[in-house]
């Protein structure tokens, strides 16, 4: 009874922990779409995650050598840093009032000039 119990703690592990790293991909799509500086996002918010998931990955390879945690927190740690990167992009051209370079996603946004400060963690 007790392997069974364990068998179905790891599968639920592995499984929601799969899901997991595909549920960044909305809120990818959400980021990216948005037509303003996006300040809805707290960055510090997603560093903390972001540096939670980096030390968790270097726990699980270094300490437990656990290589489905680790490659789970990586995995973990690009989604955050893509929504980071993402919200950084954004609200570089929202504070320089400038069409971007690169139109992410082709939504082909409209961006208002106005000057703001660019914040990394806020």
């Amino acid at each position: 009874m007790e392997l069974l119990f364990i068998s179905i703690i790891k599968f639920l592990y592995f499984a929601f922990n799969s899901i997991r790293v595909l549920s960044y991909i909305p809120q990818i799509m959400s980021v990216a779409k948005e037509k303003s500086s996006a300040n809805a996002i707290s960055l510090m918010t997603w560093w903390f995650w972001t540096g939670a998931n980096i030390t968790t990955a270097l726990y699980a390879l270094i300490v437990l050598k656990d290589n489905m945690l680790y490659w789970m927190s990586l995995g973990n740690s690009v989604g955050c840093l893509t929504v980071i990167l993402i919200v950084l992009y954004k609200r570089y051209q929202y504070a320089n009032g400038s069409k971007p370079r690169i139109d992410l996603w082709n939504f082909n946004d409209k961006i208002k000039p106005r000057k703001k400060q660019l914040d990394l963690f806020v």
